[in-house]
């Protein structure tokens, strides 16, 4: 059987590094849709987004991802519990 997409393994901080996690993250506590670009983006760059999109309506805004250039500590185990409890994927 053929996968779509290549799979690697990755971290949730690699993870919430991104920019397109801080899109998802943003346009979730900005009441905003679907970000205007989201159909140019890559597989990857999708998913980023989706994550952060879920981690925001995981944590209800309430837990702030970096502190300046770091992702917190905090983030990171509200990504695990939201991961554990399949809330995001």
């Amino acid at each position: 059987m053929k996968t779509q997409v290549k799979t690697v393994n990755t971290t949730y901080k690699s993870i919430m590094r991104t920019k397109y996690f801080k899109l998802g993250v943003e346009d979730i506590k900005n009441k905003n849709s679907w970000h205007k670009d989201y159909d140019s983006w890559n597989i990857n760059a999708q998913w980023g987004y989706e994550r952060g999109r879920a981690y925001a309506i995981h944590t209800k805004g309430a837990i702030p991802v970096k502190n300046g250039r770091a992702v917190t500590r905090e983030a990171i185990y509200a990504y695990f519990e939201g991961s554990r409890d399949k809330a995001i994927i």
